[in-house]
């Protein structure tokens, strides 16, 4: 005997056997094909119950499974949730696994759902990502659950309060919030943190770099230059000391407080000013200016070596001429390597005094960094990508603060920080294309002087000096931000560096946007510049950790998108009119008027064009009629009787009737006209003729006239007309 080889398919008709159709059995037989078709959807209907689906975790610890290897989808771990479920199949034999959760649920029933998983994420076990949610508690779960495993975090960012290290966590980061010997946080900033809690004056503190004495022959210590490591996060900072003391110090810093030195290396080979880190292969490179080592010449050179943190020494050290003009003045050599290791950016520059003031001659060379470092480390310089000049006032008083601080570059822009001590409406930021366009300045640049103020209304030293212009990476791109200088506190004489992230750069403050000749958006005011095509995001994290609404700028398109029914707007407004477009919550696109409150235009989601209102019957000029006016207007209404009426489109009414004058003097018309009519024209009226009498009228109204007879009248009739 044989069996149905069946297959789990779906059939909207069963084959009808035909009166016609030969007995014929076996595999493909006519006589098996309608049983043959409802196995096939007696299997499908199996299938789709045996795949059940719930929205949550919580939901599946109600779920109860029927049969052994019963499989369900879990929509996501958080109700609403798209991230962290998955498939589930009941294992009726285990009766002591333990609920991790994670990847073992147990129902109230005490049976087992165990996750049918190829790699475990953080959003199995409940965690949310970025900065604004804690996911201690689902980090604590995962490592009860596994140890030693491979946890992708899905290039994302998860903050702690300790860290982690009982798993191999990789394809994102962890950040620990904690202090002290034992704190190893990444210095990442979490996903879409940038725009949390930001002022849009003095930007927002993300970590205290703490001062780090290395020599007794340079008691005092001021940050300098500052980058990240672009695989660990970590940051670090040169600390220039008195007569050329300069050191290179780690940070583990701490989101919102004090970071955590971690060690450090002394060496006069180390600029004073600006610090880059790439990658080739695995070994890390860091780049400074030269230092002290070379004498008058060290703004000539940048130095190239590799940090052995075992020992705290600098090893592979090599020098590259990139100048051959010496430097003269106040013109201190800035450097950029951009966080993907391409190109490195220097200034070069001289002093040059004029009747108004002294002038910095700045300038600034473009390599690439294949170009300069390479296995035969040369005295000649190579030849930049670009080379252009710096634009700079004039400025007056004294030469503190004229100088450029520092300069930071994301591979097609390059951000110049200019000013000094106290000079806080002379701090400013340049935006330049990587080949010279100047696109942008910020004039009055405030970033971190809030910190400062701080400090001394709390009875310290008042000091504030921007000094180091750098990225710190995103998710989802790069976000730039300052190290500040930032005072003494009260009864001590250390000045601490600040971490503040740019408040401005995703904004555009005063004068909105324009193009330059080189096809680049610039907006005055601001400390950000973007180039057509490259993406302005914006975002907000919802409560279960997933982004719920953004900003975008496109190659082709601007989008304000929302994921869920919230309404985006934009509105433009003055002193007399106000007025938005927008998308409402209940699906309606258009353009709304806020000061008439009410819908111009717009479409449901039929995606029919619509007004909110038709105009008057009267309207004329430039008014829009819509369906409904036009057929108001095209408008037939009538009531035909022996008393009635009809009323034409253009609104003129004709009405016509029989009275009984016996009965009464007065007619009162079926409706009322608009007013007088222009004619009523009554006639004597009888069945057969016998009597023909005389009458008028007289009393008209729009709703009624008087009649006078001569001589005895019975019935007559009456036709009548007006708007």
């Amino acid at each position: 005997m044989g069996h149905f080889d069946k297959n789990a398919k779906w059939h909207d008709k069963i084959y009808q056997i035909e009166r016609t159709d030969p007995v014929v059995g076996g595999e493909g037989g006519i006589s098996n094909r309608a049983p043959m078709e409802l196995a096939e959807r007696t299997e499908w209907l199996k299938q789709q119950i045996e795949l059940q689906q719930c929205d949550s975790i919580a939901e599946l610890r109600t779920i109860e499974p029927t049969t052994d290897k019963q499989t369900i989808f879990v929509k996501g771990y958080h109700a609403g949730s798209t991230k962290g479920g998955g498939y589930f199949i009941a294992d009726l034999a285990d009766n002591a696994s333990v609920d991790n959760a994670g990847t073992v649920i147990v129902t109230g029933a005490g049976k087992r759902w165990t996750r049918i998983y190829y790699e475990i994420t953080p959003f199995d076990f409940g965690a949310k990502s970025g900065w604004l949610n804690n996911s201690e508690s689902a980090f604590i779960a995962l490592e009860q659950a596994m140890q030693g495993q491979a946890v992708d975090l899905c290039g994302l960012v998860f903050t702690c309060d300790t860290d982690k290290v009982k798993n191999r966590y990789y394809n994102g980061y962890i950040a620990s919030n904690s202090t002290g010997s034992g704190a190893k946080g990444k210095g990442f900033i979490g996903s879409y943190k940038h725009l949390y809690d930001l002022n849009s004056q003095y930007g927002t503190k993300f970590s205290e770099l703490v001062p780090v004495y290395v020599d007794k022959n340079a008691p005092s210590y001021y940050s300098q230059g500052v980058a990240q490591d672009p695989r660990t996060g970590d940051i670090w900072q040169i600390q220039s000391g008195d007569n050329n003391h300069n050191a290179l110090v780690k940070h583990k810093f701490s989101l919102f407080g004090k970071s955590e030195t971690v060690g450090h290396v002394f060496n006069n080979s180390i600029g004073h000013q600006s610090l880059g880190i790439y990658y080739e292969g695995d070994t890390r490179y860091f780049v400074t200016m030269v230092g002290s080592v070379k004498g008058n010449e060290r703004a000539l050179y940048v130095a190239r070596f590799t940090i052995n943190e075992s020992n705290w020494t600098m090893e592979n050290l090599k020098y590259q001429r990139v100048f051959n003009a010496p430097v003269t003045g106040n013109a201190t050599r800035c450097m950029a390597i951009d966080p993907n290791g391409s190109v490195i950016a220097i200034t070069n520059g001289a002093d040059e005094p004029t009747e108004n003031g002294t002038v910095y001659k700045w300038g600034c060379s473009v390599f690439h960094l294949a170009d300069l470092f390479h296995d035969d480390f040369l005295d000649i310089p190579p030849t930049p990508i670009s080379k252009f000049h710096i634009f700079r006032d004039v400025l007056a008083g004294t030469n503190t603060g004229k100088a450029v601080q520092d300069i930071a570059c994301d591979g097609e822009f390059i951000y110049v920080l200019n000013g000094g001590s106290q000079q806080k409406y002379e701090n400013t930021i340049d935006v330049y294309t990587i080949n010279g366009v100047h696109v942008l300045r910020d004039d009055k640049n405030l970033t971190g002087f809030d910190i400062c103020q701080a400090v001394k209304n709390a009875g310290g030293g008042m000091y504030y000096e921007p000094e180091g212009l750098f990225f710190l990476r995103n998710n989802d791109g790069l976000m730039l931000c300052m190290s500040v200088i930032s005072g003494a506190e009260k009864g001590k004489t250390i000045k601490n560096t600040h971490i503040v992230a740019m408040a401005s750069q995703y904004q555009s403050i005063l004068r909105g946007t324009t193009n330059t000749p080189a096809q680049y958006v610039y907006a005055d005011g601001t400390a950000f510049a973007f180039p057509r095509g490259k993406p302005l995001k914006f975002g907000e994290l919802q409560s279960n950790g997933e982004i719920w609404k953004g900003l975008a700028l496109n190659r082709t398109y601007a989008e304000f998108a929302f994921e869920d029914n919230t309404q985006p707007q934009f509105r433009v407004a003055n002193s007399l009119h106000k007025g938005m477009l927008q998308v409402s919550s209940s699906g309606n696109f258009g353009l709304y008027d806020i000061t008439q409150n009410k819908w111009l235009v717009y479409s449901s989601l039929d995606g029919v064009a619509k007004l909110q209102n038709s105009p008057s019957n009267n309207a004329n000029g430039d008014e829009i009629p819509t369906a409904r006016w036009v057929n108001q207007k095209l408008k037939f209404e009538s009531h035909h009787a022996t008393n009635g009426w009809q009323r034409l489109p253009n609104g003129l009414i004709f009405q016509w009737g029989r009275y009984d004058a016996t009965n009464a003097r007065t007619f009162n018309f079926p409706i009322a006209f608009t007013g007088t009519p222009y004619v009523v024209q009554c006639t004597d009226y009888n069945d057969n003729g016998s009597q023909v009498n005389a009458l008028t009228t007289t009393g008209l109204t729009n709703t009624k006239f008087d009649v006078i007879v001569q001589g005895a009248i019975g019935a007559f009739s009456m036709f009548a007309i007006r708007r």
